[in-house]
């Protein structure tokens, strides 16, 4: 489910920053993806591929960052700012990893370590 969103999101963008270089005179081009990753979200984890750009001008390599997918995120802003929350309100450290099975199901267990 996530996946369909986030696909089409990342190809828009990936299309405005080609347009950008090649709109300066760049010769660029889309070259593949990055290997697919997941990211764990509030909603289930979600496997990714980012867009890698590619120089074929010789000015050098272009080293593309996708805004919605950053390089090495692992979960959503989402999950971190629910799990602080949730530790503020005083759920402790050994009760964390039920409480985030709970919401999250399986995908919860690669956020916590194993006990």
């Amino acid at each position: 489910m996530g996946r369909h969103l986030i696909a089409p999101a990342l190809e828009l963008e990936v299309t405005q920053v080609l347009a950008d270089l090649k709109s300066t005179g760049r010769d660029v081009v889309l070259n593949d993806y990055l290997p697919e990753h997941s990211v764990t979200t509030a909603i289930a984890d979600v496997e990714v591929e980012v867009p890698r750009i590619r120089s074929r001008d010789g000015n050098g390599p272009i080293n593309f960052s996708s805004k919605l997918i950053p390089p090495y995120l692992r979960r959503s802003k989402s999950i971190d700012a629910w799990v602080a929350y949730a530790y503020l309100k005083g759920i402790s450290e050994r009760d964390m990893a039920q409480v985030l099975e709970v919401v999250l199901g399986e995908g919860a267990k690669k956020l916590t370590p194993n006990r």
